[in-house]
């Protein structure tokens, strides 16, 4: 049950992404957050805001790699996604689709 969650979970693994900070980042308690962690019942709209912020911190911290930013708002969240679109390396942009 729940084995579409496996990626994310691997993504805030791999990482290392505080689960406090995942937790303001999407606006959610930090109780919801350990329950789609640990493959239980949890509503798909929180499901989709995690799975989309883990995604876009991931992406965020690789284009700024080796810096990590500490992002607890939504409205952060966002700015940084912003800010990391518009780098680009040698002319290549990166994509978030790159991160697997």
């Amino acid at each position: 049950m729940f084995e579409y969650r496996r990626e994310t979970i691997k993504l805030i693994n791999e990482w290392q992404i505080p689960k406090a900070m995942l937790a303001s980042a999407c606006g959610i308690a930090c109780p919801r957050l350990s329950d789609f962690i640990q493959l239980r019942q949890c509503p798909t709209a929180k499901e989709q805001r995690i799975t989309e912020a883990v995604k876009q911190i991931a992406y965020i911290w690789s284009v700024f790699s080796p810096f990590r930013f500490h992002i607890n708002t939504p409205e952060l969240l966002a700015l940084a996604m912003e800010r990391a679109s518009t780098v680009s390396f040698g002319g290549e942009k990166k994509k978030c689709s790159d991160l697997n």
